[in-house]
């Protein structure tokens, strides 16, 4: 019955209904008119030509009268003061606790959308947030009366501590958080150097009252070291916004991602995104024409360069299964002798070239064998030479 309850009735043309003070729902028509009486207990609205039951009113005094508890858990017992200001410092409170947080505001937003969904068959997102936003704006100019000094009266009945008059929102900079918060941040590096380049692609919040620009930085991956470098500043334009960063940009090696924040009449708002940067290097060449020649105790390894490596590692084995777990020399050049060898046994050797720090993969496997150790047979003697 709750669905059935929460749909939305459609009302006809020529059709006129009134709930009175009662909650009694009044029906008019062409053919007459009815009056059926509705239980207390349950809400009905009468909305763009349709009747829903929707308990939104009910939903935001509960999420309101939580917040009006912890408020009132911080007044001074100690304190007695008039009515008129008992209420306005509660007031002032609570708005305060709705201001600074997301999680409140996102309840308030959810139950305001299913509202609007039930009344109009939309969940009017944009709607929403931009009445939430200008009520919100309103809040942070009551809360900077109420409590934005310390020689305010509402501000006296709180305990010590409760509220730093500075730390009061400025409401020409104050900005929801729950419409701060920007979506999402994608790039892809399209260099396939140590270098970066490639495009931004920012999704702003789903309100951008008061927000006026992002700025855009490289940084590392905690919040801390979230503005190392600044990379761009760009206006926020209502829908998806793009920045190149130009191919061959060169980042240092404590960046590992790019950080989004949302700014607000010149001031950075606390509520960042960020992505991953991953540096997309493309692997050097394979070594070419490898080959190995043995010789007594030792080999000597040679191979065609590849075009911008800076490093060779030889991989090597007594058994033709050479790969990158195998004992390897690094830094090695062409040709290389390996020394130290036994002698009258098979080696086999394998090549990669490293380029900006990426090795690429192994080479064709050669073959060399040691030569045999020398033996004599037979004496040798020394004569004697006489003058």
């Amino acid at each position: 019955m709750s669905r059935i309850g929460k749909a939305p009735i459609t009302v006809p043309a020529g059709v006129t209904v009134s709930v009175g003070s009662d909650n009694v729902v009044t029906v008019k028509g062409p053919k007459g008119e009815l009056k059926q009486p509705i239980d207390r207990d349950i809400t009905v609205s009468v909305a763009d030509g349709s009747i829903s039951n929707v308990s939104a009113y009910e939903k935001l005094l509960t999420v309101v009268d939580e917040e009006i508890k912890k408020v009132g858990s911080t007044l001074d017992s100690s304190a007695k003061p008039s009515l008129a200001t008992y209420a306005s410092a509660i007031l002032a409170g609570t708005k305060l606790a709705v201001m600074q947080s997301p999680t409140v505001q996102n309840s308030i937003v959810e139950i305001l959308q299913t509202a609007a969904a039930a009344s109009t068959g939309q969940a009017s997102t944009t709607a929403v947030a931009t009445s939430m936003s200008t009520v919100l704006k309103g809040f942070a100019t009551d809360v900077k009366t109420a409590l934005g000094s310390a020689s305010a009266n509402e501000i006296k009945i709180f305990k010590a501590n409760t509220y730093d008059p500075a730390t009061i929102p400025d409401p020409k900079t104050y900005v929801p958080t729950v419409f701060g918060g920007i979506k999402s941040i994608a790039f892809t590096d399209q260099d396939s150097t140590i270098a970066i380049g490639g495009t931004v692609l920012i999704t702003p919040p789903t309100s951008e009252a008061g927000i006026d620009s992002y700025n855009v930085y490289f940084g590392g991956a905690n919040l801390s070291d979230s503005r190392l470098s600044l990379i761009t500043n760009i206006l926020k334009k209502g829908s998806t916004l793009s920045y190149a960063i130009a191919s061959g940009t060169l980042i240092a090696t404590s960046v590992t991602n790019i950080w989004v924040y949302p700014v607000a009449a010149g001031k950075e708002l606390d509520l960042p995104a960020e992505t991953t940067l991953v540096n997309t290097i493309a692997p050097p060449g394979v070594p070419t024409s490898p080959g190995a020649v043995g010789g007594l105790a030792s080999t000597v390894i040679s191979w065609n360069p590849v075009a911008s490596a800076s490093a060779y590692t030889i991989y090597w084995s007594t058994t033709n299964s050479v790969t990158s777990s195998s004992q390897k020399i690094t830094n090695a050049t062409s040709p290389y002798t390996h020394n130290g060898l036994s002698a009258g046994t098979d080696y086999f050797y394998a090549i990669s070239a490293t380029k900006d720090g990426r090795e690429g993969s192994l080479s064709n496997v050669v073959q060399a064998r040691t030569s045999a150790a020398l033996s004599f047979s037979g004496s040798l003697s020394l004569g004697k030479t006489q003058c």
